[in-house]
């Protein structure tokens, strides 16, 4: 795979991306933002390339799993809107991660145009959701994902008694403002 040059002449790598959602939430633009690792060429077609670790094995199962796939999804979205190319979906170089050696396989994920707008219209309902309950501080909990990617931190807040969780947040967890808008490198 080759690194994609940009128009500007600058190696496609590292991007940090951010374009308008189409949508108005308490009178602001709404926007996506990310960062991508890079943009390459591989048998004439352009693919956004991301690198996984697992402990997991590289097989056709392993690498179906990014199909849905916000992540994704999102950086194809990302690579024709905000940097013009015609990435037909995602590259990933996988490491499976083992205490004695470590394995190495490539596999894609593609995304078609249709794929893409039906993404875009689903991911503005749930941030119109979501403002919904920023309006009325009503944050309902979504106990099925409680114990994905090794378990949700905020477990033992949810399953204390609701008089109890805003000291336990205070008492366990430190509040940092992440700026997603934060350009990269």
């Amino acid at each position: 795979a080759e690194t994609v040059q940009l128009e500007n002449g600058k190696p496609a790598v590292e991007l940090s991306f951010r374009f308008e959602a189409d949508l108005k939430l308490d009178n602001t633009d709404a926007m996506f933002c990310g960062h991508m690792d890079k943009l390459v060429s591989f048998n004439s077609q352009i693919f956004d390339m991301d690198h996984k670790t697992t402990k997991y094995y590289l097989d056709e199962r392993y690498f179906s799993s990014f199909n849905p796939d916000n992540q994704m999804t999102l950086y194809t979205i990302a690579s024709q809107i905000v940097y013009n190319q015609p990435s037909r979906g995602v590259m990933i170089d996988g490491a499976q991660v083992l205490v004695t050696m470590s394995r190495f396989k490539r596999g894609f994920t593609f995304r078609h145009r249709l794929e893409l707008d039906e993404w875009l219209a689903e991911a503005k309902y749930y941030i119109k959701s979501g403002e919904g309950y920023v309006t009325h501080e009503f944050f309902p909990k979504n106990d099925k994902s409680c114990g994905n990617y090794g378990g949700c931190a905020f477990r033992a807040v949810c399953s204390s008694a609701p008089n109890m969780r805003e000291r336990l947040l205070q008492a366990s967890f430190h509040r940092r403002a992440w700026d997603p808008l934060q350009i990269r490198g």
